[in-house]
């Protein structure tokens, strides 16, 4: 019978311990129950997990037929269309790749293009060819990324290229006067500039996040470089740059700007001064914006940092985003410029969303919920140029050089990119906008 029936003592004890568990559940606070994921985020995670394993495969393929193209545009000195910043771009693209298919180790192209970024570090610590002058009026951005090329090379061998570089970059910082609108901006690097921006102030918190990265990883120094100081004062300068009651204020007194409403709050504009692209100052638009929040992330300031007032925060940088998203203009433009810059701005997008943990997954609009990634992704697959080309030769495989991709006499798939709008900012150069895209798509594959 004891196997049919419990006898009363050893029903009582389960009674009890029912009534315990009964009683620690009531009394367990409503904040524990919030930590557990809801119904409604448990199907997104679901949803988000389903769209991810269709598009992987096929942004796989994509940044795969941009690389092949890339890797025949290299001129025999090594340079990618005889430019040291886009070189640099498109040698960071090749070594980002997510399956880590390319080195330099194994692909003799890539050693022969960092090889030149090295043979141009100057005294100064810049990266920039100084018998030509369109690379001496810009060596912040081309030094800035030559160092996320360097670094993502993962070779220590380099560590001295990169700390002259590095010291060249902080060594731009506006740092005179904390008073004055530029502080802790950096400009194109020519001495006798003295306009800062956004722009090149967020390529070289890039630059200097990435190789600190790397001193970690690579170097294995346990604390990286130091680069508070520079971030700090950089804080303020990006502050300065965001669209705000008190921003816009003393843009407006200077002439010229935009007034104050719910769709420019939160977003940022080129310069501290109010400079905007969009040709109206205090304008902001979507590039800048974008760049500004990767640059706050990177500076270390969190949602809930002290040092930032409100119309400064990364939320409402999020709000202007979320007020303004779409994959099909750069947001804030005037009319008919939509298109300018436009593969820029899929490159801040990606890098900077890929790096907000509050949105790697997805992103809600003031109406619908979307997958940021899944917009972006389906756009730049949608906007690539096809072509094909016969190979020559047996072709092995990056990932896998024992196994061949495609033999002599197939046809080998390629993709590039151009922006067919518009020439500003160099986007006609198929070169320079298959780097940024290839860019983006690598920035996104890394949300996960």
């Amino acid at each position: 019978m004891k196997f049919l029936f419990l006898d009363m003592s050893y029903s009582k004890q389960i009674l009890e311990v029912w009534r315990l568990l009964v009683t620690v559940l009531i009394l367990i606070p409503i904040e524990i129950w919030a930590q557990f994921p809801s119904a409604d985020d448990l199907t997104t995670s679901f949803k988000y997990h389903e769209m991810r394993l269709d598009l992987d495969p096929r942004v796989l393929e994509t940044i795969d037929q941009g690389l092949r193209w890339l890797e025949i545009q290299q001129g025999s000195n090594g340079l990618f269309h005889n430019h040291l910043g886009i070189t640099a771009l498109v040698i960071a693209a090749f070594l980002k790749h997510p399956e880590k298919k390319y080195s330099e180790t194994t692909h003799q192209f890539i050693r022969k293009s960092i090889n030149v970024l090295i043979k141009n570090q100057n005294l100064d610590g810049s990266i920039c060819d100084l018998s030509k002058e369109t690379e001496m009026t810009f060596p912040s951005y081309t030094t800035s990324v030559s160092l996320i090329a360097l670094a993502a090379t993962e070779n220590n061998y380099y560590h001295a290229f990169i700390r002259d570089a590095r010291n060249f970059l902080k060594s731009l910082q506006m740092t005179d006067d904390p008073n004055n609108r530029y502080y802790g901006g950096i400009s194109y690097g020519n001495r006798s500039d003295g306009h800062h921006d956004l722009s090149n102030l967020s390529f070289a918190i890039q630059a200097l996040k990435d190789t600190n990265s790397y001193a970690i990883e690579v170097l294995q120094e346990e604390e990286g470089y130091d680069d508070k100081a520079f971030f700090d004062k950089a804080v303020q300068f990006i502050e300065r740059c965001q669209s705000s009651r008190s921003n816009s204020k003393e843009w407006a007194e200077e002439g010229g700007t935009i007034r104050m409403d719910y769709q420019n709050y939160g977003g940022f504009v080129y310069s501290s001064s109010g400079e905007s692209k969009t040709g109206t100052k205090g304008r902001p638009y979507g590039s800048m914006t974008y760049a500004g929040l990767l640059g706050l992330i990177h500076a270390g300031v969190s949602e809930d940092d002290d040092r930032i007032q409100i119309p400064l925060s990364i939320q409402d940088a999020y709000k202007w985003i979320r007020n303004n998203y779409t994959v099909e203009v750069n947001p804030g433009m005037d009319l008919n410029k939509g298109q300018q810059g436009i593969y820029y701005y899929y490159y801040t997008m990606a890098t900077s969303l890929a790096t907000f943990e509050k949105i790697k997954t997805t992103m809600r609009g003031r109406i619908t919920e979307t997958f940021w990634f899944e917009d972006l992704a389906d756009k730049l697959i949608e906007l690539k140029i096809e072509d094909s080309v016969v190979a020559k030769q047996d072709i092995p495989n990056p990932a896998n050089l024992e196994q061949l991709l495609f033999k002599k006499g197939d046809a080998v798939k390629l993709a590039y990119w151009r922006n067919e709008e518009s020439s500003r900012w160099m986007e006609r150069d198929p070169v320079l906008v298959t780097a940024y895209a290839i860019l983006a798509l690598e920035a996104g594959l890394s949300a996960e």
